[in-house]
């Protein structure tokens, strides 16, 4: 789905949120957006949501599906 004119520019990691975001936030610094759609768990969208947080760019944005499966983005 990615177009080959921007592969170089795109990077597909796998693995566990907890051990992985955290690293690849501090790899990128600032970041624009956030956009949240894993594990849907009070515990899990907390733990992303306040991971990213401090990364935002002012104006940044979180995005998430299925906010209402719990109070985590509230």
């Amino acid at each position: 789905m990615v177009p080959t004119d921007l592969r170089n520019r795109w990077h597909l990691y796998l693995g566990d949120a907890k051990e992985m975001l955290p690293r690849l936030l501090q790899t990128l610094g600032t970041i624009d957006i956030f956009i949240h759609d894993s594990l849907h768990s009070y515990e899990h969208m907390l733990f992303e949501f306040r991971t990213a947080w401090p990364h935002l760019r002012g104006g940044g944005v979180i995005l998430s599906d299925d906010i209402d499966a719990n109070c985590s983005f509230l």
